[in-house]
């Protein structure tokens, strides 16, 4: 099924700044001047993808812990640090959407964009002048 998703795939040519020709899906691209610029940003998307997946994780896990009522995030230590960790980005979105029988909807705003832009960033396709990809 992988394969035939593969082949069905639309490639399109994409003509680099310096004439070269690379076959590419239809997706993002980002063409920087040299590889050592493309290298970094490849870098940085990936740590900016580590770290969307690290924030999502400590958000599920604070929503979790908030279900259990025999854990006190408020007792201070190790589960005050975990529960404190995702608060400055759900500060962001408390109180944006109105509440629905005391739920607040813009908490669940929150990770969904963050899962959003982590998949922008995975579909992103970084290249240098001469086609290679990073």
């Amino acid at each position: 099924m992988s394969l035939l998703l593969a082949a069905s795939q639309d490639l399109y040519i994409y003509t680099t700044s310096t004439g070269c020709d690379v076959a590419l899906p239809a997706q993002p691209i980002l063409e920087f001047a040299t590889p050592l610029m493309a290298e970094s940003a490849a870098w940085w998307v990936q740590l900016l993808i580590t770290y969307a997946r690290a924030l999502q994780f400590f958000i599920y896990l604070r929503y979790t812990m908030q279900f259990f009522i025999h854990i006190s995030p408020y007792d201070g230590g190790f589960v005050e640090t975990l529960y404190n960790l995702p608060m400055w980005y759900i500060s962001l979105w408390r109180g944006f959407l109105p509440n629905i029988g005391g739920i607040d909807l813009g908490l669940m705003l929150g990770p969904w964009v963050l899962e959003r832009t982590e998949n922008l960033l995975q579909q992103l396709i970084i290249i240098d002048p001469d086609g290679i990809q990073y």
